[in-house]
């Protein structure tokens, strides 16, 4: 080698299809972000790099799951050590040490979910390996990163476009679509925001 040293060659890299399928806002408008991660990123990793794709704030719990559906009641935790529901009662430090990309099943029924409780509501995505084998990264990238060329749809309103200067009325300041479950806005209770209590008094 005549004393010449070789840099490490970089992990290879996964390219993930993460779709909003849920959320206390979401209006139903497809958004699709396609995200590049090397196969030894962590679930924090992405966590991280899903954040800064659909533009949320990074301020509140988060969890994985494995599911057949965003609705289906049968929810294995990921690591299932996490056990039951909810995602505040997950150590997010845990995540760094569980690969994200063999998180992500290649088949079979059950889709890996990243479930982020933000004010309002439970934001759902769902997480699906691209086809094809992993690729090189790009020197001078950095990863996770999200292929903005294959964004669909524009980015989730994380707390809704009532929390703006432009809010006129009341009802813009409700969920217009709830989580799996939620039949209607409210607080953590299921109280509905805004009605009456017991007392005549108005509800928080």
């Amino acid at each position: 080698m005549n004393g010449e040293t070789t840099e490490p060659e970089a992990a290879p890299l996964q390219r993930l299809r993460v779709v909003c399928v849920a959320g206390p806002w979401w209006d139903g408008v497809p958004c699709v972000r396609w995200i590049d991660v090397h196969v030894t990123a962590n679930l924090y990793d992405l966590h991280e790099a899903i954040q800064e794709a659909v533009e949320f704030d990074n301020e509140y719990p988060f969890r994985y799951f494995l599911a057949e559906s965003p609705e289906a009641d049968a929810r294995e935790t990921v690591p299932a050590a996490f056990g039951a529901w909810p995602a505040e009662d997950a150590d997010e430090e845990e995540y760094e040490r569980i690969r994200a990309v063999e998180s992500v099943p290649e088949r079979g029924s059950r889709i890996l979910y990243y479930a982020f409780l933000s004010a309002g509501g439970e934001w759902l995505f769902e997480i699906r390996r691209a086809d094809g084998a992993p690729a090189r990264p790009v020197p001078g990238l950095f990863y996770p990163g999200t292929v903005e060329d294959l964004s669909e749809g524009p980015a989730p309103v994380q707390h809704g476009y009532g929390l703006d200067d432009f809010a006129e009325t009341e009802e813009e300041l409700r969920p217009s679509r709830f989580a799996p479950g939620q039949e209607s806005g409210g607080d953590e209770s299921g109280e509905p925001w805004g009605e009456e209590d017991d007392e005549g008094n108005e509800g928080p």
